[in-house]
């Protein structure tokens, strides 16, 4: 094993995880050195990419992140070298609660009416599913959800953490549907408002199922406290 891949086995090992090992949260890899090689030199970029690439794998990819988080390989590897910082970045990011706020007010926080002429009526943001006899976007985005719910093997009483919930239509479905409690997280300030709105429908009907659409702070860590976790593409706005 070379200098990459063994440097990369000591920091994994900190968190129970073992390269090619037989667990399911073991990272698997044909190639160690030059997976953690191309880590090193490309950061969090070149291992997401490399995951893309089915350069590695990992049957529980949730248990994997859990266990890193847990167990803060970021903070133990700060004072080597700088390549090691770069592996740090692959676990932790370094995005910071300013920042990530600032995003979303320039990127998202456009107010509904922006948004209301070019999305379905529920307001379901990222692309649909048109399959079968699906002909409006709106059978197209509920087609999404309920796929989405499918792939999640959702069980009545689960928790589940929805990131980047937007304006709350598929937590709302879960809850509903599904019998699962939901917690939604949203930067998006008008989106959050009309998430509270559609809890605001549950009461008294739903009793065993909630949301709070709003924004908060979430350590990585807390992801381990749900039965399921949901996000859509835009982690650049999840710091840890």
């Amino acid at each position: 094993m070379g200098a990459s891949a063994k440097r990369a086995a000591e920091l994994l090992a900190e968190a129970g995880i073992e390269i090619n090992g037989t667990r399911p949260w073991d990272l698997r890899t044909k190639n160690p050195e030059a997976l953690f090689r191309k880590t090193f030199a490309g950061g969090v970029l070149a291992f997401c990419e490399a995951y893309m690439n089915s350069e590695w794998d990992c049957e529980d990819l949730f248990e994997l992140l859990c266990r890193v988080f847990r167990s803060k390989i970021d903070q133990q590897a700060i004072g080597f070298s700088d390549a090691l910082l770069v592996l740090r970045a692959m676990f932790a990011n370094m995005q910071s609660v300013t920042r990530s706020i600032r995003v979303a007010r320039n990127h998202y926080d456009l107010g509904n009416n922006f948004y209301e002429p070019w999305l379905d009526k529920s307001m379901t943001y990222s692309s649909a599913i048109w399959a079968g006899d699906v002909d409006n976007l709106d059978d197209a985005q509920m087609q999404k959800i309920h796929h989405t719910a499918k792939k999640m093997k959702l069980e009545p009483g689960m928790r589940v953490l929805d990131i980047g919930s937007g304006w709350g239509e598929l937590a709302y479905v879960l809850a509903t549907e599904y019998g699962v409690n939901v917690t939604g997280l949203t930067a998006f300030e008008a989106a959050a408002r009309l998430g509270t709105a559609k809890v605001r429908r549950l009461a008294g009907r739903f009793p065993a199922s909630g949301l709070s659409a709003s924004r908060r702070q979430v350590r990585p860590y807390r992801f381990c406290w749900n039965d399921r976790a949901r996000w859509r593409p835009q982690l650049s706005g999840v710091h840890a």
